[in-house]
C-alpha cells in the first residue's frame, strides 16, 4: 500500500511567543461547494485560549480563516469533510485595546500524488519545498527531492501539492520550508532530505 505523504512543515514564520501576548486557536470547518462552484470553509466554529480578550482573539482568528478559493478536483475530494486546523495569533496591546494578528498558516494540506511509475518500480522520495506566501496563496519558489532517479517527478507532484494548499488569511510570510515524503505502508521513511540553499535576507 502507497502512503501518499508524511507532511512536516519545517519552518513556517517567527513563533508568535517572540511577541509576548499569545493565542492558541483550534478551527474547525466544514469543506462546502457553494452553487458557482468555489471551496469555502462552511460551518467554521473557532476556539482560542489565551490569558486576555479570549473575543478579541477568536474574532480574529474566524476571521482569517474564512476562505473561498477556486474548485480544484483535489480539494473537492474533501467535500463535506470536517477538517481541524489549528493558527497561532499574537497581540499586540494598543491604546484601544489588543489588536490581534497572525502570519498566515495552513488550513487544508492536500497530500501529494505518489507518481504512478515510481509507484510500479518501488521507488520511494522525499522532498523539501520552499514557498512564500502572499495574500493566503502559497507561491511555490523551488524544490529538491531524493528518489533514486526519479526527483523530477517526485518534484512536480510534491510542487502541484503545495500549490493547491489552503491557507489563513495572515501576514505574508517569506522562505517556508516543507518536508514531504512518499513511502509504502510497511518501509520506515524516504531518504535522507536534501538542503536548499540558506533563504536570502529579507528587509
Amino acid at each position: 500500500m502507497i502512503t501518499a505523504a508524511l507532511l512536516v512543515l519545517l519552518f513556517q514564520a517567527p513563533p508568535a511567543e517572540a511577541f509576548g501576548l499569545t493565542a492558541q486557536c483550534d478551527i474547525n470547518f466544514t469543506v462546502a461547494r457553494a452553487a458557482e462552484g468555489t471551496i469555502f470553509s462552511g460551518d467554521l466554529t473557532v476556539e482560542c485560549e489565551t490569558e486576555e480578550d479570549v473575543a478579541g482573539a477568536e474574532a480574529e482568528a474566524l476571521r482569517q480563516a474564512y476562505f473561498e478559493r477556486d474548485y480544484d478536483e483535489f480539494r473537492a475530494y474533501y467535500e463535506g469533510e470536517r477538517i481541524h486546523a489549528e493558527i497561532e495569533l499574537a497581540g499586540d496591546r494598543t491604546g484601544h485595546g489588543i489588536e490581534w494578528w497572525g502570519y498566515s498558516q495552513p488550513l487544508l494540506r492536500i497530500p501529494p500524488v505518489f507518481p504512478r511509475s515510481a509507484g510500479r518500480a518501488d521507488v520511494i522520495g522525499s522532498c523539501i519545498v520552499r514557498y512564500n506566501l502572499r495574500g493566503g496563496y502559497s507561491r511555490v519558489q523551488e524544490s529538491a527531492c531524493a528518489a533514486a532517479g526519479r526527483e523530477d517527478s517526485f518534484g512536480v507532484s510534491a510542487r502541484n501539492a503545495v500549490r493547491r494548499w489552503i491557507f489563513s488569511a495572515g501576514r505574508d510570510v517569506d522562505c517556508a520550508d516543507v518536508v514531504l515524503e512518499f513511502r509504502f505502508d510497511d518501509s520506515e521513511g524516504g531518504p535522507p532530505v536534501p538542503a536548499l540553499p540558506p533563504c536570502e535576507a529579507t528587509d
